[in-house]
């Protein structure tokens, strides 16, 4: 088939999230999934290898202010939304999400934006670009509880 760089980093990231959630999952979706990560691996740590550095070290500094200020629970977890694993789900008290706004706000004036700007234009030329991949299709019998709409759209060119 084939995709863009960017729709298949997407891909790539839901598979790799649901690889991680602790629910069953079908056979099919399992053997399927993974003969699909396999199949992009080559293509994402050449990705991985030329990511803008600038920008990905301010997302890290940004994700772990985030988790830093975060609403725990008991076990010192970040919680979220839903019971999710996504950043986006954090939950935050008000006090903690004007003390983390701060940070953040500070950490973007020490951007060299312009730097950033060209890497990521560089970067996005990059990820514009069509590839020919073999990839498995799932069907509606290798679906598990969790697949939302939201993860359905993203992917939709592995979904029959």
């Amino acid at each position: 088939m084939k995709i863009t760089k960017k729709e298949l980093v997407k891909i790539y990231n839901i598979l790799d999230h649901f690889k991680k959630l602790d629910v069953d999952k079908p056979k099919g979706y399992v053997y399927k999934s993974f003969k699909n990560l396999k199949a992009m691996q080559v293509e994402i740590d050449a990705l991985k290898e030329i990511e803008p550095k600038g920008y990905m070290e301010f997302q890290t500094n940004v994700n772990n202010l985030l988790v830093k200020y975060s609403d725990k629970d008991l076990n010192g977890n970040p919680v979220t939304k839903d019971n999710t694993d996504l950043l986006t789900d954090l939950v935050f008290s008000d006090e903690n999400l004007h003390e983390c706004n701060k940070e953040i706000a500070e950490l973007s004036k020490q951007l060299d934006r312009e730097l950033i700007n060209r890497e990521n234009d560089e970067y996005n030329l990059i990820l514009d670009q069509e590839i020919e991949i073999e990839l498995a299709k799932f069907n509606e019998s290798d679906m598990f509880d969790g697949i939302t709409e939201q993860y359905l759209e993203i992917l939709e060119k592995v979904v029959d």
